[in-house]
């Protein structure tokens, strides 16, 4: 007999609650293996790949034209402002309508969106 969604879903939370760590632990083990699969997938489904990011696309239409702008135009510092590294810059954005932001390194950007 087939489960109602609502109790698949209780019991779900049950176990991320008894489990806090193991999909966080799953993703860390499977990085690499996941990155591979996704390369070939990709490889073989050009045009769900493009139907995705025109939905994607169209979904953030302000991340996109700020993103456009910012790449249309010099970055406003030739250094990062966090580290003053001067390769590998990138503008971060704190609002995507004002175009409003600061340039970045790779590596600091990355740290700036996971909050460390």
């Amino acid at each position: 007999m087939m489960e109602n969604k609502e109790e698949k879903n209780r019991r779900m939370r049950e176990w991320r609650k008894k489990n806090p760590n193991s999909s966080r632990d799953f993703c860390r083990e499977h990085r690499e293996e996941y990155r591979d699969w996704l390369k070939v997938w990709r490889l073989r489904n050009p045009e769900k790949v493009k139907e995705s990011a025109r939905k994607d696309r169209e979904k953030h239409k302000e991340k996109v034209k700020s993103r456009i702008r910012a790449n249309n135009r010099h970055l406003r510092e030739n250094k990062c402002v966090e580290c003053g590294e001067i390769e590998n810059l990138e503008f971060h954005h704190t609002n995507y309508e004002l175009d409003e932001g600061f340039t970045v390194c790779t590596k600091c950007h990355g740290e700036l969106h996971r909050g460390n």
